[in-house]
């Protein structure tokens, strides 16, 4: 019986793409809010 599952380094690349797509969207995301927050005063 083989078990599938993903190794160590699969899932830390997985991480390491999801942690650099959020650091790229984040703050882009936040000033949006800001932008959107100010235009409303």
């Amino acid at each position: 019986m083989i078990k599938k599952s993903f190794t160590i380094s699969e899932v830390l690349i997985t991480l390491v793409i999801i942690g650099i797509i959020a650091a790229f969207t984040i703050p882009v995301i936040l000033q949006n809010h800001k932008e959107t927050e100010t235009s409303a005063k």
